[in-house]
């Protein structure tokens, strides 16, 4: 990644990752598999924050 694609990337405001961490947290269906896999598609696919 270069420092142009670095600057670019979104950061999470607190609030918005807490929210996030507590809807997870109540998601027990599907037990690590599943975590991974609402984590992946919504930190990586939807807020393009890791790659």
């Amino acid at each position: 990644m270069n420092l142009e694609e670095e600057n670019n990337r979104q950061k999470p405001i607190f609030r918005e990752a807490m929210w996030f961490w507590f809807v997870l947290g109540w998601i027990s269906f599907g037990g690590t598999t599943g975590h991974v896999t609402i984590m992946h598609d919504f930190l990586v696919e939807k807020k393009k924050m890791g790659k």
